[in-house]
């Protein structure tokens, strides 16, 4: 329950005047601030042409096991180790293995974080016929995303962050941007 001190009244909110409210040029603020929103924005522009592949047909994203509680799956674990449980068992879980035996990602993880569960649970970990050994999982090859670099060249987000590239680059040599700069923010 929240306590009265911990909430905020918004009896007295004011709406912004956005008249008010002036631009800020990003290209002028400190590097920090410059980089990482140029950052976020490079993510958000190559997402948008970003093709996920297709994992269904693939070795290393097939079943490593389940674990079953008194007859019941209660989660699923993939060659990879990622789980799939329901939302009642996932709010028992704590804190899952993030690696085994040195390693982050296949049937080593998958089986720490299947023994983990089976344990934490009171179940048991049911192998599938398609888990893999860790040195057959290294042996796939894991499929890649695939970035449309012509699409993204031609999109209006790469334009605009090629423009704040040149407006930074300007205000950094103690130079105005160009007219042609307006109001990219």
């Amino acid at each position: 329950m929240t306590s009265i001190e911990n909430r905020i009244s918004v009896h007295d909110a004011q709406p912004l005047d956005m008249g008010k409210i002036k631009p800020v040029a990003v290209w002028e603020q400190p590097e920090e601030l410059f980089e990482n929103f140029m950052s976020a924005h490079e993510a958000i522009l190559e997402s948008r042409h970003s093709t996920r592949p297709d994992t269904s047909k693939n070795p290393a994203y097939a079943a490593y096991a389940t674990v079953q509680v008194g007859g019941q799956v209660v989660a699923e674990i993939d060659n990879h180790g990622f789980v799939t449980t329901s939302n009642r068992a996932g709010a028992m879980l704590g804190n899952l293995p993030n690696s085994a035996q040195g390693v982050i990602s296949g049937p080593n993880l998958a089986k720490a974080r299947a023994e983990y569960l089976a344990d934490l649970l009171g179940g048991e970990v049911v192998m599938s016929s398609t888990a893999l050994t860790q040195a057959a999982f290294a042996n796939v090859p894991q499929p890649k995303v695939e970035l449309d670099t012509k699409a993204m060249l031609s999109d209006p987000l790469y334009q605009n962050l090629q423009r704040l590239k040149q407006a930074r680059a300007r205000y950094i040599e103690g130079l105005a941007p160009d007219a042609a700069f307006g109001s990219i923010a």
